[in-house]
């Protein structure tokens, strides 16, 4: 999918909206479905009207359930831009500080006297990435305690000195998660739906669990030489 993304902000890069041009589009995603490069739903909005909009691939590749734009997608990574949200809003509300100390909520974590909030949010912390760790594969489709994940996380050495340089780590995020719950009493799903998804009235975004394909919801794949269901 990467490559297709990658493609389009090219492709669009120098034109105005205007100049869109939905043929040769349709042109480069089919190519991009054809020589199995990604699969997904592609929109472009504009004023708050959709000007385009492409379904390539499958929901559900094993039972032949193509993508369409009503196809619900797990966002990834994309989901610390929530948690990121979460935590600001935690902040404007005075239940956290950019400058909390994580010591307060997970004082075993190396340099936890050191580390802020701000550190976790901008992958300044020196925190490791647990999702580096050789194996990680072998149980990320797993549940993990939040016990047992912090445990992981802290076994780990510091990489750098907090603030000392950026280095992405979904360590942070995840300990963000844990703080948000933490700070307010209340589960992650809850403070999704209250600071974002019922402010903003989105019908179509909700808190993930099992891919149901019945709901025309997507299975995540990768592709090692052919397309493989991630475990979930």
């Amino acid at each position: 999918m990467k490559k297709s993304v990658l493609i389009l902000f090219l492709f669009l890069g120098g034109i105005s909206f205007s100049q869109l041009n939905t043929a040769k589009l349709d042109q480069l995603f089919d190519k991009v479905e054809s020589t199995n490069n990604g699969m997904g739903t592609i929109s472009i909005d504009k004023d708050g009207k959709n000007i385009y909009s492409k379904s390539i691939g499958y929901a559900n590749l094993e039972q032949g359930q193509k993508a369409d734009a009503q196809t619900k997608y797990r966002i990834g990574s994309l989901s610390k831009t929530f948690t990121a949200t979460v935590v600001l809003k935690l902040i404007e509300n005075g239940d956290l500080k950019l400058k909390t100390k994580l010591k307060k909520f997970y004082p075993e974590v190396p340099n936890s006297n050191k580390i802020t909030i701000e550190h976790l949010l901008s992958h300044r912390s020196g925190v490791f990435n647990f999702t580096n760790e050789v194996g990680y594969f072998s149980y990320n489709h797993l549940p993990i305690s939040e016990e047992k994940l912090v445990k992981k996380i802290a076994g780990f050495k510091a990489q750098f000195k907090p603030g000392e340089k950026f280095q992405y780590s979904n360590s942070n995020y995840v300990l963000l998660t844990f703080i948000a719950e933490k700070a307010s009493g209340k589960k992650f799903e809850s403070l999704i739906n209250d600071f974002i998804v019922g402010p903003l009235q989105l019908q179509r975004t909700s808190f993930g669990g099992i891919t149901d394909s019945t709901d025309n919801e997507a299975f995540s794949y990768n592709d090692f030489g052919g397309w493989e269901r991630e475990k979930s």
